[in-house]
């Protein structure tokens, strides 16, 4: 297995090691990731969508900025709270 390589659960049953229930992630940034596209899925039905970290919200990812690892954040919400921080 390749040196920052990690593995991935589908079923999230780490005891369950089949072969047909893994996946070899090259980081553990993508493997994140995986996580934030089975959250999104399951809660909204769209794994391409990405919940803002300050309403909570999901949207489509166009309409956000993001991290490297999939957390996004709408403008608007972002400067209300560093508004709301200045008072």
């Amino acid at each position: 297995m390749p040196f920052k390589a990690c593995i991935h659960h589908i079923s999230e049953n780490k005891h369950n090691n089949l072969n047909s229930n893994l996946v070899i992630c090259q980081d553990s940034s993508y493997h994140a990731l995986l996580h934030v596209h089975k959250c999104a899925l399951v809660e909204i039905g769209n794994a391409n969508n990405r919940k803002c970290c300050f309403c909570h919200k999901y949207d489509n990812i166009k309409n956000m900025y993001r991290s490297k690892i999939g957390n996004g954040w709408h403008r608007e919400c972002r400067n209300k709270v560093n508004k709301e921080k200045k008072n």
